[in-house]
């Protein structure tokens, strides 16, 4: 299972993040043999140097909350790397170099189809769209070489980097998987939770991003 959590919304009254956290994870623990965390790091694009053993994650508070409690458990990508609970996943051991080519831990994902779960997020949030974008070389999107230091070992890091004038139209994506049955969503109090199958996910954008390479996105004004 992958995890996108934000905890503002689970937890507005204690602010006990750290608590919440590792309960959280403990539930999905006795549930799943691998859970993965994103803890990524846009940084890396400005300052070209980073210590994925001490840098901080990029994506949330809940995400750094696990970071802190499982820092030996960080897959080695200067942007895109998880905290990878449970041994039912082997991931390379090596420093990736290639965002989302078929040796990251993105092909991994969907050959191992993982469950994705949205918690707390107004919007659909899974990496595996830009994943689908490289796969199918959609013309908004190029590859930028990144060199700078991972772990103080010299790297060149390829990216699939996206024209600013685009963005993804998450509304739009969302309404046509809900429509379709791939994304199912419920509500706990005002708490959103929506999850997903990586298989069905991607095989059916793909789809539309065939017919249309700019199926994904919206040019902004």
């Amino acid at each position: 299972v992958i995890l996108h959590v934000k905890l503002k919304e689970l937890n507005k009254e204690t602010k006990n993040y750290k608590k919440l956290s590792k309960l959280l994870i403990a539930y999905f623990k006795r549930n799943f043999k691998t859970i993965l965390i994103p803890v990524f790091t846009y940084s890396f694009c400005k300052k070209r140097k980073i210590n994925l053993k001490t840098h901080k994650s990029e994506t949330g508070r809940f995400s750094e909350e696990i970071r802190k409690i499982y820092k030996n458990q960080r897959t080695l990508d200067p942007i895109f790397s998880f905290i990878k609970i449970g041994a039912g996943l082997k991931l390379r051991k090596s420093i990736n170099n290639i965002a989302f080519d078929n040796n990251s831990v993105f092909k991994k994902i969907y050959d191992k189809n993982f469950l994705i779960i949205n918690i707390g997020l107004k919007q659909i949030v899974s990496t595996q769209f830009h994943k689908i974008e490289f796969d199918k070389k959609v013309p908004y999107r190029y590859n930028k070489i990144f060199r700078g230091t991972v772990n103080g070992k010299e790297i060149s890091y390829k990216y699939f980097v996206r024209d600013r004038r685009y963005s993804l139209d998450r509304k739009k994506i969302l309404k046509d998987l809900l429509k379709n049955k791939i994304v199912k969503q419920f509500k706990i109090g005002k708490l959103d939770i929506r999850y997903f199958k990586t298989k069905n996910f991607s095989k059916f954008l793909e789809k539309r991003v065939s017919k249309n390479n700019y199926y994904l996105v919206k040019k902004g004004k």
